[in-house]
């Protein structure tokens, strides 16, 4: 998405909660991170409708819980749904094992007109996974990307990395269909894919459908509370 969108995003929520702009990241949580009301999202949201000169639904500030609701939301009002997915950045690294399906994917997201951010390697040659799985984990929970591809022989050294990093949701994938539903229902960050395990264009395939689908939170709200119960988890185990 369009860098001066988020970041006017993040200066508004900094400015009505009084706080430095550093202290506001995509994967915060409106009240449980940030200590913000439902007041507080409201003027988050009014002061955007100025800004960005666009008119926001009155039942806006009860659908987005995190600072990346408000961005995604905001992003798709300013330029479209279609334009805000294909801008935005996808992290995308192996290791030599993975090295030629990473390629692969990228050829052809670049054929798609996708923004992204190959962190290596250059070559196929012997290299450490983990290595590479920090790299892409670091790009997402800071923001430089939005989503995160990761590729080794099995996906598994990789997924198992990346879960290691705060704010990270990796999801092993094999097929679209785990692909859709660990964005539906899991809102998953990166997605890991095995070269000996899955044919290139079943990883295509899983790719786009991971890069297209949505989080759904759920009419109950069930799958954000799910997701916030893992958060919770990771924070019990990180103090």
């Amino acid at each position: 998405m369009p860098s001066h969108v988020e970041s006017q995003i993040c200066r508004t929520i900094a400015d009505v909660l009084e706080i430095d702009v550093s202290q506001v990241s995509p994967d915060q949580h409106f009240v449980n991170d940030l200590g913000a009301n439902s007041l507080d999202v409201v003027e988050f949201v009014m002061r955007l409708e100025d800004h960005f000169k666009i008119e926001v639904p009155d039942d806006a500030a009860d659908r987005v819980q995190t600072v990346g609701d408000l961005i995604q939301y905001i992003c798709q009002l300013v330029i479209g749904p279609c334009e805000a997915e294909t801008k935005a950045l996808v992290a995308v690294a192996s290791d030599h094992a993975g090295f030629a399906l990473k390629s692969a994917i990228i050829r052809h997201l670049t054929k798609g007109e996708r923004k992204l951010l190959d962190l290596g390697p250059a070559k196929p040659e012997p290299c450490d996974y983990p290595e590479y799985a920090v790299k892409v984990a670091t790009a997402v929970v800071t923001g430089e990307a939005k989503y995160g591809i990761l590729v080794c022989g099995t996906g598994a050294g990789m997924c198992i990395t990346a879960n290691k990093v705060p704010g990270i949701r990796a999801a092993l994938v094999h097929s679209a269909y785990e692909a859709r539903m660990t964005r539906e229902h899991n809102d998953a960050n990166v997605i890991c894919l095995g070269s000996r395990v899955v044919g290139e264009g079943q990883a295509i395939e899983a790719v786009e459908l991971f890069l297209a689908t949505a989080f759904d939170p759920g009419d109950d709200g069930r799958h954000r509370r799910r997701v916030e119960l893992i958060d919770a988890v990771e924070k019990t185990f990180a103090s």
